[in-house]
């Protein structure tokens, strides 16, 4: 588990899946139906407080008030895709832009009180706070990482090391910049070839159990 205390004095546990039991069933559960692994944290801002600044995650989070009450204002993605999908917000960060969201305002502003639940899309802006609560405000965040492309086609190539024609050695010759093109349109040959070659079924069985068992939530 780990505690951190941002500037706006809210409390961050993070990965409470990783010590409490029945929260790790509930995201083992998740990733049973969804194939989607993730973890828990939970936070902790007193009344009157700011909670973490504006800022994007590159998960989808689904946020669960248990105490007091949040204000979200959330304001749609300022970065195009794809860049938005695989990188934090402190990534590609341009001071500017908070003026910008503040004075055009919130594309939706969101009260959460006890039981309430929000689904917060990865890439959305969100400026979280308790300024206006009277009482501390605790939410649980479960952070998914949701499958890609990418995800199945690493997988599809990742046998590949088991196939000798890609293990055999490229020469020097072959690496320079003339005959370069060459040589990566005879690997792309090979690849399509080897990925015509796969059985669809039995690889369907590998994708899915590993999407069941991979607890794994680095970027993307």
């Amino acid at each position: 588990m780990q505690l951190l205390l941002d500037q706006g004095c809210t409390i961050q546990l993070r990965e409470l899946n990783r010590w409490f039991p029945p929260l790790s069933a509930i995201c083992a559960s998740i990733q049973a139906e969804t194939g989607y692994s993730g973890y828990v944290t939970a936070f902790v801002t007193p009344a009157s407080a700011q909670g973490l600044d504006y800022h994007w995650d590159q998960y989808l989070g689904i946020v669960v008030q248990l105490k007091g009450s949040k204000t979200w204002e959330l304001f749609a993605p300022k970065v195009d895709a794809p860049y938005r999908d695989h990188a934090m917000s402190t990534n590609l960060w341009q001071d500017e832009w908070v003026k910008q969201w503040q004075d055009a305002g919130p594309d939706q502003t969101v009260e959460l009180t006890a039981g309430d639940v929000l689904m917060l899309p990865r890439g959305w802006v969100h400026n979280p706070h308790s300024r206006n609560a009277t009482e501390t405000s605790v939410h649980l965040t479960f952070v998914l990482k949701e499958r890609v492309p990418l995800w199945i086609a690493e997988r599809l190539i990742g046998g590949a090391i088991r196939d000798a024609r890609f293990r055999a050695v490229i020469p020097p010759s072959q690496l320079g910049p003339d005959k370069m093109p060459a040589t990566v349109e005879q690997v792309r040959s090979l690849m399509i070839d080897y990925l015509a070659e796969l059985d669809v079924e039995e690889m369907s069985g590998v994708l899915w159990r590993a999407a069941q068992q991979e607890t794994s939530h680095a970027t993307l």
